[in-house]
């Protein structure tokens, strides 16, 4: 590539002027665009650059060049995040219910005892694009299923950090450890995205029963959880999110410096006890937002 030609594609640029660190270039080319995303690997033993790479299938020497801060010896179960590049998909996530317009395999159960219970729930699909802290609890109904990953494919059009889906329902609905939701197919528990796009993997975490930490406060990355409460809200279809008051301040001010006026961002994120707004309060909700679902069109066993 020619200097000119950066010149020629920016117009304010000049070939006597050094670039500013930040810049952005506009850049022409006539190739198939590719838009390349995150991947965390939490190494479980540890391993060398030239193995990883190759069951990665990308060389050593980008590997490295993409872990610039790690060392020459890669060890296992010490939270090291190892990144290479890949290419975006550019069909949707597959969805629950199958092609699109046709109607849910799975409803929501049925919470009258005079009348039989409904088929199990759908479980959400493993994919790369978000990883499931638990799959054995990650079932929901179909339309909260179309709609989650509608929200999600919407979002990996702008972050390519790592998403963990927590918490759903399970199969067969009902009471669910600690949580007084959860129970039929509405509600999803999604972390809160990080800096750098990785979660902390250490052997510290293993309570939670996955190898990643859940976010410190210090850790989260709110321009991306700002685009994440907008691609949920995009659907139509989500009734309430849920996050702990004390996080609200910085939540509101992600969604001013993504355009939102300070009126319209303090109408959307509400504090106040039983405050009824797109973003409202609930205790303890400091690393993850719990996202209600709206019952779906053809769900009548659905209860509001």
């Amino acid at each position: 590539m020619r200097p000119e030609w950066l010149v020629r594609w920016n117009p304010g640029l000049a070939l006597d002027r050094p670039l500013q660190q930040g810049t952005l270039l506009r850049v022409e080319t006539d190739r198939p665009g590719e838009r390349r995303v995150r991947r965390c690997v939490t190494l479980t033993r540890p391993d060398s650059w030239e193995s990883l790479a190759r069951r990665l299938g990308i060389d050593a020497a980008t590997l490295r060049a993409y872990n610039p801060r790690a060392r020459d010896v890669l060890r296992g179960r010490r939270g090291r995040h190892l990144l290479r590049p890949r290419v975006q998909r550019t069909d949707p996530i597959r969805s629950a219910s199958g092609a699109r317009g046709q109607r849910p395999r799975y409803l929501p159960w049925q919470a009258d005892p005079g009348r039989p219970r409904r088929p199990g729930a759908r479980r959400v699909p493993l994919s790369p694009y978000y990883d499931l802290r638990c799959p054995a609890h990650a079932y929901a109904s179909s339309h909260t299923i179309d709609k989650l990953l509608a929200a999600l494919t919407d979002l990996r059009g702008r972050y390519d950090g790592q998403l963990i889906i927590g918490d759903l329902s399970r199969e067969a609905g009902g009471a669910y450890g600690h949580h007084a939701s959860h129970q039929t197919g509405r509600d999803v528990d999604i972390w809160l995205p990080v800096l750098g796009g990785c979660y902390r993997a250490t052997p510290d975490c293993e309570h939670c029963r996955t190898p990643w930490c859940r976010p410190q406060t210090d850790e989260i990355d709110w321009a991306a959880t700002w685009d994440l409460i907008t691609a949920l809200r995009a659907t139509g279809a989500v009734q309430n999110i849920f996050l702990d008051r004390s996080l609200h301040p910085e939540l509101r001010a992600a969604a001013e410096a993504a355009g939102l006026s300070a009126p319209d961002a303090a109408a959307t994120i509400r504090s106040e006890p039983g405050a009824v707004a797109p973003v409202s309060h609930s205790n303890n909700h400091t690393q993850h937002i719990h996202v209600r679902f709206r019952c779906g069109p053809d769900e009548p066993g659905c209860q509001r």
